[in-house]
């Protein structure tokens, strides 16, 4: 599978325009991979994580928290240099489905609630609402 169909499919279901504001859904690491033949998926891209991905063969890497929540420096003997450099020594994508996911009416929270028997009453954050577009086309049966 190309890059590109992967980062398609994930965002029909986790849409960026879904994210927070505050949040970093999306791209992470672009990587040099764009044929896909392994993904890692994990929960957060600590070091352990993307060393045992890279370990694995993964040319991406799926994880719902981002690498960071805001832009950061590369700063010297830093855990987020050290992760960076494993992705980008090894080529791996990185992409994290945060806030774009949790905004799926079916995703972690409507599931989190389905298991604990518990219903969804209200929405704490709207973060986004889905438009629809529909039309008819009539044409001459003549």
């Amino acid at each position: 599978m190309q890059l590109s169909d992967l980062i398609s499919t994930i965002q029909k279901i986790a849409p960026l325009e879904a994210a927070a504001e505050w949040d970093n859904s999306g791209m992470q690491v672009l990587g040099i991979q764009k044929e896909i033949t392994q993904v890692a998926m994990a929960l957060d891209p600590t070091l352990p994580t993307v060393a045992r991905a890279a370990e694995f063969g993964a040319e991406c890497i799926l994880t719902h928290h981002p690498l960071s929540f805001k832009p950061r420096s590369l700063g010297l003997d830093s855990a987020y240099l050290e992760i960076v450099r494993v992705l980008l020594s090894s080529g791996i994508s990185l992409y994290s489905a945060h806030t774009s996911l949790d905004a799926n009416p079916a995703g972690p929270a409507a599931w989190l609630a389905r298991e604990l028997g518990i219903g969804i009453d209200a929405v704490l954050e709207k973060t986004w609402v889905r438009k629809t577009l529909s039309f008819r086309i009539e044409t001459d049966s003549n």
